[in-house]
């Protein structure tokens, strides 16, 4: 796709406030993108560089983007590029480490930037600032991403618990649709996303609403992780979803020693 039509698409999402129109808008677009294409226009409609399972971050702060677009000069009238020429480029970003990496950063956002006109330079900013702020909240993503397969929202909902990752789960409901998303299921070393409280006004609902069920247990005071192991190895996430294994060494250890098949926790 060219990434013009993209951004032409956020444009039209940030000036609505119709959650129907912005659900078909999206929907429309799902429709018409490759399997490959797919996972980073969901990325970056949500404001990330890549999608939330891919770990790979570009460190390029405000001011060093200011510098660029000033180095640049004025953009082109017209532009070339693609969803996935944005996407290449953000990898190579990525890829440079150690020594000299903020230059070689700095030349592969020069490039970007020079084939991107006024609109798509924009979209390409608030991306990597994670700034889209076009009123797509997760929930609205999720019907789109239904409407674009015609499969049941609640199948959607439920493989987005699975993987922590609409990307990939939009990937599977287009590419393989409703029965796709039947088959996700728990993945070890895939965070699952944490399931919320809901408000209560009073205990008197909260037994109502449980027909006599209820269970009640004490709080403590503490982190909330999730633990995956598979043999020697284990990982470790916050409640936020970013991994935390190289900060808590001593838990790795424990579950190293004492959890003796592949576990999630």
């Amino acid at each position: 796709m060219i990434f013009a039509e993209f951004c032409q698409l956020c444009s039209a999402l940030a000036s609505t406030r119709s959650r129907l129109a912005k659900t078909a808008a999206v929907a429309e677009l799902l429709r018409r993108l490759t399997a490959e294409e797919i996972p980073w226009a969901v990325a970056f409609l949500t404001g990330r560089p890549f999608p939330a399972s891919d770990p790979r971050g570009l460190e390029v702060s405000w001011a060093t983007l200011s510098e660029i677009v000033e180095a640049v000069g004025a953009a082109p009238a017209t532009s070339s590029l693609t969803l996935q020429d944005v996407a290449r480029s953000f990898a190579g970003v990525a890829e440079a480490s150690g020594g000299g990496s903020r230059r070689v950063k700095a030349e592969r956002l020069r490039e970007l930037f020079g084939r991107a006109s006024s609109a798509e330079r924009e979209v390409v900013t608030k991306i990597l600032l994670g700034e889209m702020r076009i009123g797509l909240h997760d929930g609205l993503l999720q019907e789109a991403v239904a409407r674009a397969a015609d499969a049941d929202p609640e199948l959607v909902r439920r493989a987005t618990l699975f993987l922590s990752d609409p990307s990939e789960v939009a990937r599977i409901a287009l590419a393989e649709g409703p029965s796709g998303l039947e088959r996700v299921g728990i993945r070890l070393f895939v965070p699952l996303l944490p399931m919320l409280a809901e408000l209560a006004q009073d205990f008197a609902r909260v037994f109502e609403a449980h027909r006599g069920r209820t269970a009640l247990e004490f709080k403590y005071d503490g982190a909330r992780i999730q633990l995956h192991k598979a043999g020697e190895q284990v990982r470790i996430w916050s409640r936020r979803l970013s991994e935390v294994t190289g900060s808590l060494p001593e838990l790795v250890e424990i579950a190293r020693r004492d959890l003796r098949a592949d576990s999630l926790i």
